[in-house]
């Protein structure tokens, strides 16, 4: 997950640039930072910690893409469905 979190952190300029839409900003995340996160994870015992690390991990990183701040007090349903409306918009 280190690895995954400095790609991620590597990536912020592009996570505040507003002259890219939210479909590429997804596509740069699933492509790079995921990847990065679920290389070798076929390793990992599967545990109830190591679940909730990966949920919070992913969570933090859709809020961040997405410009939500944890004092706005959203929801990660409220999240997950606001990235799948902005895709279906976009396209």
């Amino acid at each position: 997950m280190g690895k995954a979190n400095g790609v991620f952190e590597r990536l912020t300029k592009i996570w505040w640039d507003n002259g890219l839409n939210i479909h590429t900003k997804i596509r740069l995340y699933e492509t790079l930072v995921l990847s990065t996160l679920l290389y070798g994870v076929e390793m990992w015992p599967i545990s109830v910690i190591n679940t909730q690390k990966l949920e919070a991990v992913y969570h933090r990183w859709q809020r961040k893409i997405l410009k939500i701040s944890w004092k706005d007090m959203v929801t990660n349903k409220v999240v997950c469905a606001k990235k799948f409306l902005q895709l279906v918009v976009e396209i």
